[in-house]
């Protein structure tokens, strides 16, 4: 469940994998953590105890230090109606798992997930393993590739080719 929901939000934002996963290495990019999470209604903040947070109408993400250089950037989006794949939702569904532990403050990484009363974090190679297990089902015949030529990275270039294929202007 946690892998899905990161995959879906991630992709809405074109998220980097150090940004939502936990990774090797050192990076310059900080992962999000609850507190990078702000929901609105009716031009009204709501709070991740909210049970309508799952309706807000815009989501925005402070990404405080990245790869590139920019500082406390906050990505603001509006909501969407589809059933799945809807950024409001998504990344709900998450704060709304995520502040369901009773361990968690606004410090709990956003990739945090609860198995047998013990807090763990989603791993970049948890994510590659999903998306080549559901290339494997789709088929190579269908997608055009194959599943090892697939990675977390696939997420952010995935996200920028939808909006390239929706003529969104590259500004």
């Amino acid at each position: 469940i946690a892998i899905t929901q990161l995959a879906i939000g991630a992709w809405f934002f074109a998220m980097r994998s150090c940004e939502y996963l936990q990774v090797t290495g050192t990076r310059k990019t900080k992962r999000l953590c609850l507190r990078n999470f702000r929901f609105y209604r009716g031009g009204r903040e709501l709070k991740h105890t909210d049970k309508s947070l799952q309706s807000a109408d815009y989501i925005s993400i402070t990404f405080e230090d990245q790869k590139n250089g920019e500082k406390h950037d906050t990505i603001t989006m509006q909501s969407a109606y589809d059933l799945i794949l809807y950024p409001v939702r998504a990344w709900a569904k998450v704060i709304q798992r995520i502040i369901s532990y009773t361990s968690s403050t606004p410090d709990t990484y956003i990739n945090s997930f609860l198995t047998k009363g013990k807090i763990h974090d989603v791993q970049n190679t948890d994510m590659s393993k999903a998306l080549r297990a559901a290339a494997t089902s789709i088929g190579k015949d269908r997608l055009g590739f194959a599943p090892a030529d697939i990675g977390t990275h696939s997420i952010r270039s995935g996200a920028a080719m939808s909006m390239y294929l929706a003529e969104v202007p590259v500004y």
